[in-house]
């Protein structure tokens, strides 16, 4: 299905109904910087790799790196700036994981594939569908991967006209 043209998005943002297995879509970059690696892990992940430069020369890594869920939180903003579901993202449930660290300078963007889609019938007003994104850096390391299972909210409009048959 990958030559399917993109979804058209609505004023309400996309509908369980707009999507469809194997659409794919990239976002917007985002330049990590120093101090908002620091800023992020002394509220919330302070440990000297995230929050000390010289510090973590000590550590695995060798150098500062954001935190996992810095880096999460980022390819999230991510997503959202780039893909407008309507009634927002919610994940229910998933995977996720973290190939390599993310450094200062490093410049993320991510890649999400709708992987499956389930309408549990007519009668429901929302479904479910697989998304995984893959957020790398300007070189293609990978930083971030995560598979989750979305709820879609279907677009009102169209359940009324399916469950009342003019469609």
């Amino acid at each position: 299905m990958s030559a399917q043209m993109p979804p058209v998005v609505n004023e309400n943002g996309l509908w369980f109904e707009d999507l469809y297995e194997g659409y794919t879509f990239t976002t917007g970059s985002h330049e990590v910087t120093v101090e908002e690696i620091i800023a992020f892990a002394q509220r919330f992940d302070p440990q000297p790799f995230h929050t000390d430069a010289d510090a973590a020369t000590a550590s695995l890594f060798g150098t500062l790196v954001a935190s996992g869920w810095h880096t999460a939180a980022m390819s999230m903003r991510l997503v959202i700036d780039s893909f407008p579901v309507a009634t927002g993202v919610i994940g229910g449930q998933g995977e996720i994981a973290w190939p390599s660290a993310t450094l200062p300078g490093d410049i993320l963007r991510a890649e999400c594939v709708v992987e499956s889609l389930r309408d549990p019938g007519p009668e429901s007003p929302r479904a479910s569908g697989w998304v995984k994104n893959t957020t790398t850096n300007q070189h293609g390391d990978i930083r971030y991967i995560s598979r989750l299972k979305a709820v879609l909210w279907k677009d009102p409009a169209r359940r009324e006209m399916s469950m009342s048959g003019h469609e």
